[in-house]
């Protein structure tokens, strides 16, 4: 009895898994992609001070710029 159990429960997991198996969802999700902009420093890392410049403030400004596009 408990080898049938052993047996029967995984295959019955595997086979709900592959009947919601859904390509074109797979397909929908290929066809997209986002787009990640960080600005890399920020809070307690200022990052780069040379010049009277904070990289901080500079990659913000980029990053802000860029996302309005």
């Amino acid at each position: 009895m408990n080898l049938n159990k052993f047996f029967f429960i995984p295959l019955t997991i595997t086979f709900f898994l592959l009947c919601s198996y859904n390509e074109s969802d797979i397909v929908a999700q290929a066809n997209q992609f986002i787009v990640v902009l960080d600005a890399g420093h920020g809070g307690h890392d200022p990052g780069n001070l040379g010049n009277g410049y904070m990289e901080k403030n500079i990659a913000l400004s980029i990053v802000l710029n860029v996302g309005k596009k």
